[in-house]
């Protein structure tokens, strides 16, 4: 069982902004209230098929880290889903590669029209415990929080691609000789924890300014066919890097720039434990990089909205 009776409240009566205090009392009001009872059966039929895959201390961990692992467990059964319905593939298996590379190892042809490996790193960026966005919210502009949501955008994008102190990206699975420059390779970002879903184009504003470096992008977005029809440059400002507040400049120019031509494309999604009334993966948004190197079939996933950018 992924939901434990045993899992008290945490004490943070001083700090009820702490990420791990959020996380435990939504953990604790899913297994306990009765209306959340759908949303407890949707993450243990979850578990269930993602249990084999998911790290030894996955469920110790679940209660204060509720929504990050939830979205590793809900790419997971996607991907799981996925080869498992794929006919063409003998190797039906998902290999979670976590403890030395990549969250998802998929290999040739388990995927139709995939022919080399493909990679795939899974984040969800949260809102820092003591965070100016967390504690300020309701009292700052509109502009600065969308700022602010950007930032996290950027910082999650750059942890995955350059790396942190305590955490590897793309460059060093290249440098660690894991992951191959001729392979695939996708980030996968739940960003349910720092911006509320959007609807219609606003769906794409922000992660388009945290990937190429225009702001105030006009997006032509059909609500019915769930398709983008055209994308134009509004008031032209390029911004190739952004400096929040005292932080450091931080790149908005990952597809716009031959550097990053091993990232095959983004995959974006706001999936939360709430999404158990909807198909699994049908709310993702696959962006393809322009100018990678080693292009992703189209519709490769089949699942969601899938967004190519010509290179003009």
């Amino acid at each position: 069982m992924l939901f434990d009776n045993s899992v008290k409240p945490k004490n943070k009566k001083n700090n009820k902004k702490c990420n791990a205090y959020n996380s435990r009392k939504k953990y604790i009001t899913i297994r306990d209230n009765e209306y959340f009872k759908d949303q407890k059966i949707f993450c243990e039929d979850l578990f269930k098929n993602y249990g084999n895959l998911a790290d030894i201390n996955f469920k110790e961990k679940f209660p204060d880290n509720l929504q990050q692992l939830f979205w590793e467990m809900y790419l997971g059964n996607v991907l799981i889903n996925y080869l498992h319905d794929n006919k063409h593939s003998e190797n039906k298996k998902l290999v979670n590669s976590a403890n030395n590379g990549p969250d998802f190892e998929i290999y040739p042809n388990q995927i139709m029209n995939i022919s080399k490996k493909l990679w795939i790193e899974a984040v969800c960026p949260r809102i820092g415990e003591y965070d100016y966005l967390n504690i300020n919210r309701n009292k700052i502009p509109k502009v600065t929080i969308s700022n602010e949501i950007l930032l996290r955008y950027t910082q999650a994008l750059s942890s995955k691609i350059n790396g942190t102190k305590s955490t590897n990206g793309y460059s060093d699975y290249l440098k660690q000789e894991i992951v191959s420059d001729d392979d695939y390779y996708v980030i996968a970002l739940n960003a349910a924890l720092i911006d509320n879903k959007p609807i219609g184009s606003d769906y794409f504003h922000r992660i388009f300014e945290a990937l190429l470096p225009i702001k105030n992008q006009i997006i032509s977005y059909n609500i019915y066919s769930n398709k983008v029809k055209e994308i134009k440059n509004g008031s032209c400002e390029y911004i190739p890097k952004h400096r929040f507040n005292s932080f450091e400049k931080i790149s908005t120019n990952y597809f716009n720039d031959k550097k990053y031509k091993g990232i095959s494309g983004l995959l974006l999604s706001y999936s939360t434990c709430g999404y158990y009334k909807y198909n699994l993966g049908s709310d993702f948004v696959f962006i393809h990089n322009p100018l990678v190197a080693n292009k992703l079939p189209k519709s490769w996933l089949k699942k969601g909205i899938e967004i190519n950018f010509s290179k003009s």
